[in-house]
């Protein structure tokens, strides 16, 4: 799994090491409902979370370089319909503490891994939804050049809100933003 860093953060992989900080920021009960989970009740919870992120290798944990501290999380994941073959379509996802919201630290994160779905995957198209609430992610959406598709249901929201807003990024809009 490659790692990625800038001058303020780095994307590792998930690592046991990072575990009570995963638990601080994911225990928060404003973080997991504007992501679609629930906050985490326990420890326990988040170490079980954080086995099943190591073993799909789609999750980089974003880690604020200046103290070492875990903070977030960002992934990018194949489209299901299109595991049969050499997925082309992948989903962003991310979420953040709140202690560091609004430091761009999404864009700059969703950034790092754009350039490597489009320039080293060579992924053709990448989607994103956020829950209709969450227009910090809407604006994060709209600085990376994601274009609005469409609201609907989504099962896995249904207990934070009644629709996501989905996103797509297509490579040739990448290479133009």
């Amino acid at each position: 799994m490659k790692e990625f860093q800038t001058e303020r953060i780095k994307l590792v992989k998930p690592d046991k090491k990072y575990l009570k900080d995963f638990f601080e920021y994911a225990s928060k009960p404003m973080i997991g409902p504007m992501a679609g989970w629930m906050p985490h009740d326990n420890i326990s919870v988040t170490e079980c979370v954080l086995e099943e992120m190591i073993k799909t290798k789609h999750t980089w944990f974003i880690i604020w370089r200046k103290n070492d501290k875990m903070i977030g999380t960002i992934d990018l994941t194949p489209d299901e319909e299109s595991l049969v073959f050499k997925p082309t379509v992948y989903e962003l996802g991310y979420s953040i503490d709140n202690n560091y919201w609004g430091q761009g630290i999404a864009v700059e994160a969703s950034n790092l891994l754009l350039d490597y779905a489009f320039l080293d995957l060579k992924i053709k198209e990448i989607t994103a939804r956020h829950s209709e609430q969450n227009i910090r992610s809407k604006r994060v959406l709209e600085k990376l050049g994601f274009e609005f598709m469409r609201a609907e249901y989504d099962e896995r929201f249904k207990r934070f809100t009644n629709r996501v807003w989905i996103y797509k990024l297509t490579k040739y809009h990448y290479d133009r933003r």
